[in-house]
């Protein structure tokens, strides 16, 4: 498709050049103008129509369509649902899925099953938050504690930045189910 489409351009760009040249060379002959006129229209239709096809198959290259789903993850802070995807694309979503699987084996995201619908990790574009957990028992607890030793097993704590999803509810939220509010 994008072949025919920059043939399609070459050819607008060869009817330029001879509508150019029969206007520069009419020499005051109508016929000669009107032809170089016609060439010349012809030639920037042409070559509109070529970048035009030019850029719609651009769009549904997979170099393109793997480019829209990294943004798309990253605005989504690296989680995307398959609706996600519909929505931001499309009619390409048609042609996503040999791109999502490629993407998948390169080990660039992960799919999983949530809620009845299919969603995209991307590790790599996650939030980093810092957690605080035992390295024994793997119990996490708020950073803002100040401990030293974990209330379960009595291991030591470590602090550490880890990437979290935070659809999954791996993040701490800012009020504690044991505070009163209001």
């Amino acid at each position: 498709m994008r072949a025919r489409a920059s043939l399609l351009a070459a050819a607008g760009i060869i009817l330029i050049a001879f509508g150019l040249l029969f206007l520069v060379g009419a020499g005051g002959q109508m016929r000669r103008v009107a032809v170089g006129f016609i060439g010349l229209t012809a030639g920037a239709l042409t070559t509109g129509f070529g970048i035009r096809n030019y850029k719609r198959a651009e769009l549904w290259s997979p170099e393109q369509l793997r480019a829209d789903i990294l943004d798309l993850a990253q605005r989504k802070n690296g989680e995307i649902a398959m609706s996600d995807i519909e929505a931001e694309l499309g009619h390409r979503v048609r042609v996503v899925g040999p791109v999502l699987e490629k993407m998948a084996l390169e080990g660039l995201s992960r799919k999983t099953h949530q809620g009845g619908s299919d969603y995209f990790v991307f590790k790599h574009l996650q939030p980093r938050l810092m957690v605080r957990f035992c390295r024994y028992c793997d119990a996490e607890f708020p950073i803002s504690e100040e401990r030293d030793d974990c209330p379960n097993c009595g291991g030591a704590l470590h602090t550490q930045v880890a990437r979290r999803s935070i659809s999954e509810g791996e993040v701490f939220s800012m009020h504690q189910a044991d505070d009163p509010i209001g």
